[in-house]
């Protein structure tokens, strides 16, 4: 899959990936941090017409998810 990551702070990583129109993910991470690591906090942005619908993986806003596999976590 194709994302964009760019620094948002001296110390933080936003990772963006726009799968479709109604489907997005975020990523947020410390920099340097690999995307294969459990280190990520990942919100999913899901628009059904004028709303959109956001959700953390593991419906927490935990730094503790991998952000490769952004796709099949849970989100809540």
């Amino acid at each position: 899959m194709a994302y964009i990551v760019t620094s948002i702070s001296p110390t933080k990583t936003l990772a963006i990936d726009e799968v479709d129109a109604t489907l997005t993910y975020l990523g947020v991470a410390k920099v340097g941090t690999l995307t294969s690591v459990a280190r990520w906090q990942i919100k999913k942005i899901a628009k059904t017409g004028n709303v959109s619908l956001f959700q953390f993986a593991d419906g927490d806003a935990r730094y503790d998810n991998v952000w490769d596999n952004r796709a099949s976590l849970t989100y809540s």
